[in-house]
C-alpha cells in the first residue's frame, strides 16, 4: 500500500482548532501528548476509510501504548483495508481480542485478505495462533497460502531445530509430526514434508510412495498422487524410477511388432515423471518438460517452472527468465519468486522486467534488488535515472521501497549526484520525488529547513515517516515545526514523531 495513496483526501482535513502549540524552548507536556492522541482518535473515527486506515498504519509504526488503546473495534470496520491494518495493531499490542479477530478475519476474508492475515499472524502472533491459522491454511484450496503456512510454520521449526542441533526435539516430535503429512493426500504439503525429511537424513520415507507409484495393482489415482508428491519433492530417489517410466512409455510407442502393445504409462503419471527428471536433468529433459507449458493452464505452467527452477542448466534458466514475462500474472509472479532463489540470478535480468511488471510485482522485485544485489543495482539505477522512459518509474520505486537508513546509505547515497540533477526538472512531480530522495539520502543527519521548504506536503509527509521510523530523536525540531502544519496528514505524522522522539 503506497505511503501516499490517501493524501488527496487526507490533505483536505485542516484541523486549526486542534493545534499543538509547541515552542522549541518549552518542554513537551502532558497536554501536548493528549492533543496528539486526540488527533489519532479523530483519524480512526473519520468518515473516509483511507484516513482510518492510514491512522491505524501510523499507530502500528509508532508502537505506543497511548495509541494502541484506540484501535480495538476497527477490526470490525466495513472496509477490508482498515480491518487488516487494525489486526496488525491488535497483534502488536497483544490485545485480548487479537486471536479471535485474526481467526475470524481469516475464515471470512477473500483470498487476498487471507494471505494478509496469515502474514500478520506469522509476523506478530504467538506460537498458538500460528499453529491454529496454519491448520486452517492447510485446508485451503489456495496452494500459495498452504505453501506459505507450511514453510513458515512446520518447516521453519524444523530448520531452527536443525540449526540449534536439538536432536531429541527433532527425533521425538518434529520429524514424526512432519512424517504424518507425507501420509496425507495433500500433494503440496506431502511434497514439502518429504523433501525436508530426506534432507534431515530419512530417505526411507520415500519408499512407500515409490512402491505405490510403480504398483500396477494400485488405482491410477493413487499412483498419480504418489508420482505427484515424489516429483514435487525433488528428491534424488525419484530419478531412476521416473527414468524407467519414461523409457517404458517411449518404448511402447516405438514398437512396430504385430502384437498387443505394451502397457503405456498413464498420461498424468508420465507428466510427473517428466517433470521429476527436469529437476536436475539435461537439455532434453528440460525441453520435454517445457512442452507441457504449451497451451496449458496456470497451475500446470507453474508446475513446470517449479520442476526445473533450481536446475543449473542454462536451458532451465532461459525458460524461467522467459516466464517472467508471461502474459498471466500468476505465472509471472511465481517465475520471479523462483528465479530470485537461483544462485545464477542477476540484477540485470530482474531490472529488465520492471518496466513491464504490475506495480505489486515491481515493488517485490525491486525489494529483491535492494536486498540481494545492491552493488549491481546502483549502476543500473544511475542509467535509468537518465532515461526519459524510465526515470519516473525509478523515482517512484525508490520512494516506495527505500524505508530504512541502511537502504538509503547503500542505494541513495551513491545516487545523490544524479538525483540532484532532477531537483529542478520541469516536471514538478519528478522534481519533488528527487528532492525527497535527496533529503533522505543521508539518514544520519536531519535535512535542512531550506531543503524541506522546497518539498510539497505529500513529500514532507513521506520525509516525516522516514524520520519517524529511522531516527526520531535527531528530528525532534523538524517534528515540532510540522506539528503546526495546516494539513492533518502532516500534523498527525509529526505528532507521531514527537511521541517517538520524546
Amino acid at each position: 500500500m503506497s505511503r501516499y495513496y490517501f493524501l488527496p483526501t487526507f490533505m483536505l482535513l485542516i484541523c486549526l482548532t486542534m493545534g499543538i502549540q509547541c515552542d522549541e524552548e518549552v518542554e513537551f507536556s502532558v497536554q501536548d501528548e493528549q492533543k496528539i492522541v486526540t488527533l489519532f482518535e479523530n483519524g480512526i473515527s473519520f468518515e473516509d476509510p483511507f484516513v482510518r486506515a492510514e491512522t491505524l498504519r501510523i499507530i502500528n509504526l509508532v508502537n505506543d501504548p497511548r495509541l494502541f488503546k484506540l484501535a480495538p473495534g476497527s477490526e470490525k470496520d466495513d472496509e477490508s483495508m482498515v480491518r487488516l491494518i487494525a489486526l496488525r495493531v491488535l497483534l502488536r499490542s497483544k490485545h485480548g481480542s487479537a486471536r479471535s479477530a485474526v481467526l475470524q478475519a481469516f475464515s471470512s476474508g477473500s483470498a487476498e485478505e487471507r494471505r494478509s492475515v496469515l502474514e500478520a499472524a506469522f509476523d506478530l502472533g504467538d506460537p498458538a495462533l500460528k499453529a491454529e491459522i496454519s491448520a486452517r491454511a492447510y485446508r485451503s484450496k489456495d496452494i500459495g497460502l498452504k505453501r506459505t503456512a507450511f514453510e513458515r510454520g512446520y518447516l521453519g521449526r524444523v530448520d531452527k531445530a536443525i540449526k540449534e542441533k536439538k536432536t531429541k526435539l527433532l527425533e521425538r516430535t518434529l520429524l514424526p509430526d512432519l512424517g504424518r503429512f507425507v501420509s496425507e493426500k495433500d500433494p503440496i504439503l506431502a511434497a514439502l514434508a518429504l523433501r525436508k525429511l530426506v534432507e534431515a537424513g530419512q530417505p526411507e520415507r520415500a519408499t512407500r510412495l515409490l512402491k505405490q507409484m510403480n504398483d500396477p495393482k494400485e488405482s491410477e489415482a493413487s499412483r498419480v498422487l504418489a508420482a505427484t508428491i515424489i516429483s514435487r519433492s525433488k528428491i534424488p530417489q525419484g530419478v531412476e524410477p521416473f527414468r524407467k517410466l519414461v523409457e517404458e512409455h517411449d518404448k511402447a510407442l516405438k514398437s512396430k511388432k504385430l502384437r498387443m502393445p505394451a502397457p503405456i504409462v498413464p498420461p498424468e503419471i508420465l507428466k510427473w515423471a517428466v517433470l521429476g527428471l527436469a529437476v536436475n536433468g539435461g537439455p532434453e529433459d528440460i525441453l520435454r518438460a517445457n512442452k507441457y507449458r504449451i497451451d496449458s493452464n496456470v497451475r500446470t505452467s507453474i508446475d513446470v517452472l517449479e520442476s526445473f527452477s533450481q536446475n543449473p542448466n542454462k536451458d532451465a534458466l532461459i525458460a524461467l527468465k522467459n516466464a517472467m514475462n508471461d502474459a498471466r500474472s500468476e505465472v509471472r509472479r511465481r517465475a520471479i519468486e523462483l528465479y530470485v532463489l537461483r544462485e545464477d540470478a542477476t540484477a540485470k535480468s530482474l531490472f529488465a522486467i520492471l518496466s513491464s511488471a504490475t506495480p505489486d510485482t515491481q515493488k517485490r522485485t525491486f525489494r529483491v534488488l535492494v536486498d540481494r544485489f545492491p552493488e549491481d543495482t546502483v549502476p543500473l539505477l544511475e542509467l535509468s535515472l537518465k532515461r526519459t522512459s524510465e526515470v519516473d518509474m525509478t523515482l517512484g520505486l525508490l520512494s516506495e521501497v527505500i524505508k530504512t537508513s541502511e537502504d538509503a546509505e547503500k542505494i541513495l547515497t551513491p545516487l545523490l549526484e544524479g538525483l540532484k540533477k532532477l531537483n529542478n526538472d520541469a516536471k514538478e512531480s519528478r522534481a519533488q520525488q528527487s528532492r525527497y530522495l535527496v533529503a533522505i539520502a543521508q539518514p544520519k543527519t536531519a535535512a535542512s529547513s531550506a531543503q524541506l521548504d522546497t518539498l510539497s506536503d505529500s513529500m514532507i509527509y513521506g520525509y516525516l515517516e522516514f524520520a519517524l521510523t529511522t531516527s526520531p530523536a535527531i528530528h525532534k525540531t523538524v517534528f515540532e515545526k510540522y506539528s503546526k502544519s495546516d494539513f492533518y496528514a502532516v500534523r498527525i505524522m509529526a505528532g507521531a514523531g514527537l511521541l517517538k522522539a520524546k
